[in-house]
């Protein structure tokens, strides 16, 4: 009770302070691009309206699900000139697909549908010719956006799905947009991906909740550790909440391969990566799980301002752990 109350007190004291300016500390909660979105930002006006018409701008452009978006256009072959908002991420993706040698890469839907993660919920496993025929249209860096703004693709059959890496653009958008108005303190959470900015309404960086990777656990959420952060972007991925298993009982999980076309075999059970913004992290998080816990390691020494922790299973040297923490040389320090 005594605690409650002192949280209740220091609540009162923030609400308090912040009366007495012009500036405030405001929340914005939605749904959006099929995940949560949580907002909160210091702010001398209420900028919910501009969140939301960047929110549904956003999403309106890249949704796959949408016949009318330009991404559904790109991927029917529809000749069209990209939108600021479709170049930005398109070119966000080459750069981190080109960052990891291939690793992340968001060509890959046909092989996502392939092994039933997408529309297509089949548990057949596919055949070898079936991949090789999906890996064919597979590869962003073989495609381009040409003088005229139109996006060349490696063939007729590529398709873009920026589902991997468009949370943690969304929510630099909106971090973005509250800077350019003045909000230079906020905190942007779309989908669990992070966009960092200034400080906490505590008058201290950001403290975040890591998640342990409890398998198969939707609807609560177990604390790994706690880290302080700001300036910065934060992602974590893994399988162990989506994977499916086959008519012979062989489990898979939801990360495919770029290179391979199959679901990654790997040692790492959650990947969480910090970067200078949310969508580097986003597609640097997915692309660890891709690489395993040596490879990413490796990639994150030969990149500049990316940190990354991984997870993975206990072994001799967690004598008594449920699992091992692996982190890159300047990952900040951490509470439990």
């Amino acid at each position: 009770m005594k605690a409650a109350l002192k949280l209740i007190m220091i609540f009162y004291a923030l609400v308090a302070a912040a009366s007495c300016s012009s500036y405030k500390w405001r929340e914005y909660h939605a749904f959006t691009c099929g995940t949560a979105c949580n907002i909160i930002y210091r702010s001398q006006t209420d900028l919910g309206d501009s969140i939301a018409s960047h929110l549904q701008l956003i999403e309106s452009c890249l949704s796959i699900f949408n016949p009318q978006s330009p991404v559904s256009a790109v991927n029917r072959g529809d000749d069209i000139i990209a939108d600021s908002i479709l170049r930005r991420i398109f070119e966000k993706s080459y750069t981190t697909s080109a960052m990891t040698g291939g690793a992340f890469d968001p060509t890959i839907g046909p092989l996502v549908e392939l092994w039933g993660f997408g529309s297509n919920h089949s548990s057949c496993t596919p055949t070898d010719s079936q991949i090789d025929s999906a890996l064919a249209s597979v590869g962003i860096t073989r495609c381009a956006i040409t003088a005229d703004g139109r996006i060349s693709k490696k063939s007729d059959k590529t398709t873009f799905n920026f589902g991997a890496i468009g949370k943690g653009f969304a929510a630099d958008e909106i971090a973005g947009m509250l800077q350019r108005n003045g909000a230079t303190d906020c905190m942007v959470e779309i989908g669990g991906d992070l966009a960092l900015h200034g400080s906490s309404p505590r008058g201290t960086p950001w403290i975040l909740q890591v998640d342990a990777p409890i398998e198969n656990n939707t609807d609560t959420h177990e604390r790994l550790l706690k880290i302080e952060l700001t300036d910065c972007g934060i992602a974590t991925s893994g399988n162990y909440r989506n994977y499916r298993s086959d008519s012979l009982g062989n489990r898979y999980g939801h990360t495919i391969s770029p290179v391979t076309g199959r679901p990654v075999i790997s040692d790492v059970l959650s990947a969480t990566v910090i970067a200078p913004d949310a969508a580097t992290a986003d597609g640097l998080a997915t692309a660890c799980m891709v690489l395993g816990s040596n490879r990413a390691l490796d990639m994150a020494a030969h990149l500049d301002s990316i940190e990354i922790m991984l997870v993975t299973p206990a072994d001799s040297t967690t004598s008594g752990m449920q699992w091992k923490i692996l982190t890159s040389p300047g990952f900040p320090p951490t509470q439990q």
